[in-house]
């Protein structure tokens, strides 16, 4: 998987849960903050391992992983990814990664790169 282009179906053999941020009403006149499945069924990619890291945090020392992600293209109304950092983040095998970026690497809507942080216990 050296090109975008060079992606085939056999490679996204990964399914991921991508989650988005929504407020969920507490039936007290309030709202809650909470993770929904976006879409549903979870998405297949190929994932590819970049680097891991480790940063001093809160006195002690933190591990993170970076990860690329690429997947079928799926866009917003303007053609844009439908996807942001933010409000969305990425479940896998039970471990949460943080979105940095999303790209569509050849401007042609047929893939999403997503550059996603893992910062949590391993």
């Amino acid at each position: 998987m050296n090109a975008c282009c060079d992606v085939t179906a056999g490679d996204l053999r990964h399914l991921v849960t991508i989650e988005k941020r929504t407020r969920v009403a507490d039936g007290q006149g309030g709202f809650t903050e909470t993770w929904a499945a976006d879409p549903a069924g979870g998405v297949y990619c190929a994932m590819q391992f970049l680097t891991g890291t480790e940063r001093w945090e809160h006195m002690r020392n933190k591990p993170g992983n970076l990860m690329r992600l690429t997947m079928r293209f799926k866009g917003d109304a303007n053609g844009a990814p439908y996807w942001q950092p933010g409000t969305h983040r990425v479940k896998f095998r039970e471990r949460l990664y943080d979105i940095l970026a999303i790209s569509d690497p050849d401007w042609d809507s047929r893939w999403v790169k997503m550059d996603v942080f893992e910062s949590g216990p391993s």
